[in-house]
């Protein structure tokens, strides 16, 4: 999938249960690296076109999470 993400302020991630494609907004969310699996992410929805659904967003644990890695 291409991304059209601002990877300035959002971090495209994946829900391992369902494998969707989510981001979260850097500002809103703490640091991933140093979150607990508990910590609760407030995430975005990625369409299939690669951008980012901004109306409606889903709460998620870190736990169902998993980083996206990207060759930018």
């Amino acid at each position: 999938m291409q991304f059209k993400l601002d990877f300035n302020h959002f971090v495209p991630v994946q829900h391992e249960p369902t494998q969707a494609y989510l981001a979260f907004r850097v500002t809103e969310n703490k640091d991933f690296d140093t979150a607990a699996d508990t910590d609760i992410y407030k995430c975005y929805l990625i369409k299939s076109n690669g951008k980012i659904n901004l109306l409606k967003s889903l709460l998620v644990p870190k736990a169902e999470l998993q980083m996206i890695l990207l060759l930018l």
